[in-house]
């Protein structure tokens, strides 16, 4: 509750100083500054042409149309015209990009991809947040898309330029960097139905000469059009709010430091899972299951997400971290320095009965906990786009070591209570390992520890 507390009073603080400064940035001109090293341009924008589109596909800015790869990149301005809110939803701008949250939480792209509950598993679509990997099983990086560069996904393996975890292609998100010289900051705000909304902001301030800090906050969400009718908690409801914090120093024209942080928390109470029987399938309700709700007033239909369970289903995760960029301009090639640190925590509660425990209960206690740290370096020396001659040299290192808890009690099929309120003395498990002579399941949850280390190098040189 404190965390909770805390990340709230950031984001509200945050979002005050992007009203104040926005309106000083309307009353002043801010002066013209290069862009930052590593950050996206418009290169090659002319007034009367087309502006070229600048990826970052090969761990440098280059043209998309002279990159070898099959790519699409959208704006954060193109994205934010389209009014979604998340990464996941990237899948209905983007041909080809597929999400499902109910199968290891995972991206898949032009129908490939892992799909696993597993935390020993990696992803094979890879998510990359300002170069930084996130390799944690449900961490997809940002969970509100504000202030956004831009959005690269790149079709395919893409081998080691990105670290790991590539073989069915890599999404990577750029965020801007702070302006040096420039004060400005913008604000959005929209109310609909449901308690639908979505605030969000940031500020840009210059601190001296060579240094500026850019700050961006959000806070969105909305209420569930369904509810759990036992308990009279709503169903579908969403809650997400984060920070985000950027300092740029910038000592010499060829030198600059990128120091971030980010802490963002999203909390939602969709989990709802139906439960087969032998006269339906796994994931549809019997016709007795059927039958026994509609006798306590709720219907089943596709429009109807009302749930009778005892419980509720929800999922909570909390990402933080931190990372520091380092790039130093030798005038034909850059030396880059990427050290990162980030902490998940998931929470997901799943109930899995559509009836009240004292009618029939299968799974009402199914619970998973995820607990994640990871740390990683990266140093690449790429040469300067434009030359007869390209090249880029890079190793890389990631540690990460994650803690899961599964645990999966119910009387699979009977109430939990008998007819005096006396709870069942014993409860059957699903998870835990099975007996290898017997079969029978042994134990009564699921606990498992993994560590991933990563260590690469990686070498490429073209001849334009």
């Amino acid at each position: 509750m404190k965390i909770l507390n805390f990340g709230r009073l950031l984001t509200g603080t945050a979002l005050l100083l992007c009203g104040l400064v926005a309106e000083q940035a309307y009353a002043q001109s801010a002066p013209q500054t290069a862009e930052p090293l590593g950050q996206a341009a418009n290169a090659g924008a002319d007034d009367e042409g087309l502006t070229d589109i600048v990826v970052t596909a090969q761990r440098r800015l280059e043209k998309a149309q002279s990159v070898p790869i099959s790519i699409t990149s959208v704006t954060g301005e193109q994205f934010a015209k389209t009014g979604y809110i998340g990464l996941t939803d990237l899948q209905y701008v983007v041909p080809g990009v597929q999400y499902n949250p109910t199968q290891g939480a995972a991206f898949q792209i032009r129908g490939v991809g892992s799909s696993s509950f597993d935390l020993s598993n990696a992803k094979s679509v890879n998510v990359v947040v300002d170069d930084v990997v996130m390799d944690n099983q449900r961490d997809n990086g940002l969970i509100g898309l504000v202030d956004v560069a831009r959005v690269d996904v790149l079709m395919g393996p893409q081998g080691t330029l990105f670290g790991k975890n590539s073989t069915s292609g890599v999404i990577s998100l750029t965020t801007n960097n702070p302006v040096i010289g420039q004060t400005s900051g913008n604000f959005y705000g929209s109310y609909g139905e449901r308690n639908d909304r979505i605030v969000n902001g940031t500020v840009n301030v210059p601190i001296s000469d060579t240094a500026a800090l850019r700050v961006s906050a959000f806070e969105q969400g909305q209420d569930g059009a369904g509810r759990y009718v036992t308990i009279n908690r709503n169903l579908n409801r969403v809650d997400e709010y984060g920070v985000r914090a950027k300092l740029l120093y910038r000592p010499i024209d060829a030198l600059e430091f990128v120091l971030a942080g980010e802490y963002t928390r999203h909390y939602d109470t969709s989990v709802r899972t139906p439960v087969g029987g032998p006269a339906g399938s796994v994931f549809a309700p019997s016709a007795a299951i059927t039958a026994q709700m509609a006798a306590l007033g709720v219907v089943a239909s596709e429009k109807n997400t009302d749930s009778l369970d005892s419980y509720l289903g929800s999922i909570g995760m909390t990402n933080k971290g931190g990372s520091l960029h380092a790039n130093y301009d030798f005038g034909g090639a850059t030396l880059t320095s990427i050290t990162a640190y980030r902490e998940t925590v998931y929470d997901n509660d799943t109930p899995a009965d559509l009836l009240p425990v004292d009618v029939n209960a299968y799974l009402p206690f199914n619970m998973g906990r995820l607990r994640s740290k990871k740390f990683s370096e990266e140093v690449h020396l790429a040469s300067s786009t434009g030359h007869f001659f390209e090249y880029l040299v890079g190793a890389f290192y990631n540690k990460l070591n994650a803690t899961q808890t599964q645990l999966q009690w119910g009387p699979l099929g009977a109430p939990v209570f008998d007819a005096n309120g006396v709870g069942r003395p014993t409860l059957s498990a699903n998870t835990g390992a099975n007996d290898p002579v017997t079969g029978v399941l042994l134990g009564s949850g699921l606990i498992g520890h993994s560590q991933k280390m990563t260590v690469a190098a990686s070498a490429t040189a073209e001849k334009k």
